[in-house]
């Protein structure tokens, strides 16, 4: 990997009707994930008064651990909800095209500043050392698009810097390594 970041260009555009369905897909794991682990602890917790008594107080942590992974997913879809509305109500995506570059050991891609996961369907759609398209939303850290091909399901950005491709402007901005902006695609 160089130590350069190579070009790439940051526009907004409207969303498609594909990434959209990815998208609200995406809110459906965590939501489940929010009950199950509720109704585990629940009935964990009910479970405790059957223990005998010299365990009760070891066993008093494991409906605490659910309960503290169910707060954990809820406020992890709470958070994604009202992201995915504020961006889904404007209609508008990110987008950034450049160049991919594979990173084998994190299993990871980079495009720009952007550092998002490797899983099964990436590979199908991006290729190294190709100019690509990658949409995403930046309040949710997702990626919902490659190359106009929505994905099957989101791919989570693991690294993206703050306020990157947040409120950007309706007109295409082109944007540089250094964090220039340049309005216009001709500059």
């Amino acid at each position: 990997m160089s130590t350069t970041q190579a070009q790439y260009s940051l526009i907004t555009r409207p969303i498609t009707e594909g990434e959209y369905r990815v998208a609200v897909s995406a809110l459906k794991s965590p939501k489940y994930q929010a009950v199950a682990f509720s109704v585990v602890g629940m009935i964990v917790a009910v479970m405790v008064n059957f223990v005998p008594e010299e365990f009760k107080l070891t066993n008093l942590f494991v409906p605490l651990m659910f309960l503290l992974g169910a707060a954990v997913t809820a406020i992890n879809y709470r958070r994604r909800v009202r992201a995915l509305q504020k961006v889904l109500a404007t209609g508008m995506i990110s987008e950034i095209v450049g160049v991919p570059v594979k990173r084998k050991f994190s299993r990871s891609w980079i495009i720009g500043p952007l550092v998002f996961g490797n899983d099964g369907t990436l590979p199908k759609v991006l290729r190294e050392g190709t100019v690509s398209r990658v949409a995403f939303i930046p309040e949710a850290k997702m990626v919902v698009s490659v190359n106009g091909t929505p994905l099957q399901k989101v791919t989570s950005i693991a690294t993206i810097p703050p306020g990157f491709g947040m409120g950007l402007a309706s007109s295409p901005t082109r944007v540089s390594p250094e964090g220039r902006k340049r309005k216009g695609a001709n500059q």
